[in-house]
């Protein structure tokens, strides 16, 4: 296929999702998303793929999207995304700190992200802040039921804590 019918199928899959037409948007994009597929195919049959909520399908599409680039800051915030709604809150940290180093360098660099990006961005960054929070209160919890209470565990222990924690 050449160039010119890829970018219009991309422009009518764009379209299609636009209007939440899930369906559509997967079977434009059915013809593009082999072995082959090009990022911006598999950006959006992630996307239509959160509409349809096939879970597994989005983290398929953003799995082989990262494969190909891993530093795509919007497939990093789906994979995110997608994790935490499946209940592998842990699992999302990851990626969600890797788009958030990502989205940090751009700003330094000078580059601004589209409005709905930096939304994106900002609330990936609520969302790793309170789940290290709440992750660092449960092993707070945790570590004196089991003995290890302040001044009962060791110094690495400590600061394995203040590195969960973002102290250190």
């Amino acid at each position: 296929m050449d160039q010119a019918s890829i970018e219009t199928i991309l422009r009518q899959a764009t379209d299609a999702l636009g209007r939440r037409d899930a369906s559509a948007v997967r079977a434009l994009l059915q013809p593009l998303a082999g072995p082959t597929a090009i990022p911006p195919v598999l950006f959006l049959l992630a996307q239509a793929c959160r509409v349809d909520s096939d879970g597994e399908g989005e983290l398929a599409a953003i799995d082989r999207l990262l494969a190909l680039q891993p530093h795509h800051l919007g497939g990093l915030l789906m994979k995110g995304a997608a994790l935490s709604r499946a209940g592998h809150e842990d699992g999302a940290i990851a990626p969600y700190q890797m788009a958030l180093a990502i989205a940090e360098q751009a700003r330094r660099s000078g580059q601004n992200l589209p409005p709905m990006l930096a939304s994106e961005v900002n609330r990936a960054a609520q969302w790793v802040e309170r789940h290290i929070a709440e992750r660092a209160a449960r092993i707070d919890d945790a570590l004196p039921q089991e003995g290890f209470g302040p001044g009962k565990r060791s110094e690495a222990i400590d600061e394995a804590l203040a590195v969960l924690r973002g102290d250190a």
